[in-house]
This record gives C-alpha cells, structure tokens and sequence, in this order.
C-alpha cells in the first residue's frame, strides 16, 4: 500500500489498498456516517463503485482525478439506490463527458432517472459477471440487505468484496481499517436498519463462500483481519427489531 497502516486516519487522502484498488471516500466524523466509494483499474479503463452524495461530490471526485483521468472512468456500479451511493452520478457524467455504463440492480434502476442520470442502465442477474479491461468482476444478490435486490460485486482477482450496506457501520471514531470496536460499530447500523434475520444470514453465507480477502462497504471501515472471526460475530446480531421511539421532551 501506498501508505502506512498507522497514517489511515486522514480522511482527506487517496488511499492505495492494493491490486488496483483505491479509496476515494469523506468521513464524517461528527456525523459518524463514513461514505466509501472505491475505484478500481481495470487495464486502460475504471470503475467507480458506490461513487457517493451530491454533498461529498467534490471530495470524492478531487480524489479521482488524483488517480485517473475522467476518460478512463467507463463503468460505474450502483448496489443499491439511496442518495448516498448514487445521487453524484449525473456529475461525474458531467466530469466524465463521453457515454458511460452504470450497472445497478433490478428495481433499483428505476430510480436512476430521478437523480437526472442518463447513461445507459445494464441490470445484472445475481451471479453475472462482467469483464472490464481484462478484470472480472461478479455481482451477487443480498436480497433485503437492505434492499429487496442489493447486490455486492466481488472483485476475484484482490478477493475483494465490495459489500455495499452490508457490513457498514456508524462510528464517530472512524478509522479506514476495522479494530476490534468495528463489530459494536457494525451492530449500531445493522441492528435497527436490515429488518430479517434470514436476509442477513443469507447475506453472510454469500460472503463465507467468496472467502474474501478484504470487504469493503460503503460505510464504516474496510474489513481486512480475521474477517472469519468478524463473520461470527455479526452472525448473532439480533436484526429485524425496530429501536423503540425517542420520547418526547416532558413525556413520561
């Protein structure tokens, strides 16, 4: 890696995580909802995943042109479609200036036109794969993690898993690297936000059969230390309770 594990704490640096894989995201530390696109060189071209909001658009894309040129950027891959993965995307397509593909679920595409995005949409199967600049990359279905047709991409040639929700986290403390509090951190998100116990085992199997080397979601931290223990661990979450309401000021 280009840095030093001990330096991964300033969020306003590129970080090269190997094997073409780079972190380009904004850390909201007083927020504690770290957002986390990645880019990935594949050859002569790039792929952005999960490119971010329109309020971290510029962070994130001074990044990009840190590592590539815009022409270089043809694929972007949405995993599902909340505002803070994809409502970007109409500016890099402006950064971008030629035609460019997003892949995104089925259901999820749908919404793309209401962020003003207008390149070509390709909806994968769970299980399809595409190659992009001599790299394979895998898309596998997380179904009602959180939504009913997220989708994770796996990346065999680093194994890694670019896992979307699933394992994020809220953390004020936020480090790019998991310690030993990130399945606290993971529990704080996860609990109250996926609403079945079988969606997220699921979700977990799925990732047990990759045996991923590094995943990588787009909250929280990057996951790259005894992921099998970290697997455990948030296996015996107790998902699909609502957090009871905050009471009123002066309710009893």
């Amino acid at each position: 890696m280009a840095q030093e594990r001990a330096s991964l704490d300033d969020a306003y640096q590129v970080y090269d995580l190997g094997d073409g894989v780079y972190w380009v995201g904004f850390a909201d530390r007083h927020a504690g909802f770290s957002n986390n696109p990645y880019l990935l060189i594949c050859g002569n071209e790039a792929v952005l995943i999960d490119p971010g909001s329109i309020l971290h658009y510029h962070v994130v894309a001074k990044k990009v042109l840190q590592v590539v040129k815009p022409e270089q950027i043809t694929t972007i891959i949405v995993q599902h479609q909340d505002p803070d993965l994809c409502a970007s995307i109409p500016k890099f397509e402006a950064l971008i200036e030629h035609p460019i593909r997003v892949i995104v679920p089925h259901r999820a595409d749908l919404f793309m036109p209401y962020y003003g995005v207008t390149s070509e949409l390709h909806v994968p199967e769970d299980r399809d794969a595409i190659v992009i600049g001599g790299r394979r990359l895998e898309f596998h279905a997380t179904p009602y993690v959180h939504f009913a047709y997220a989708i994770m991409t796996w990346d065999p040639m680093s194994r890694t898993l670019f896992s979307s929700d699933v394992y994020g986290a809220i953390a004020t403390h936020w480090r790019l690297f998991a310690d030993k509090q990130y399945v606290e951190d993971t529990r704080t998100f996860i609990e109250p936000y996926i609403d079945s116990q079988a969606a997220w085992l699921y979700a977990i199997e799925r990732t047990r059969a990759l045996k991923p080397r590094r995943i990588c979601p787009q909250h929280g931290s990057i996951i790259d230390r005894d992921i099998d223990e970290y697997l455990d661990a948030v296996a015996k979450f107790h998902v699909g309770t609502l957090l009871p309401p905050k009471a009123r000021d002066g309710a009893s």
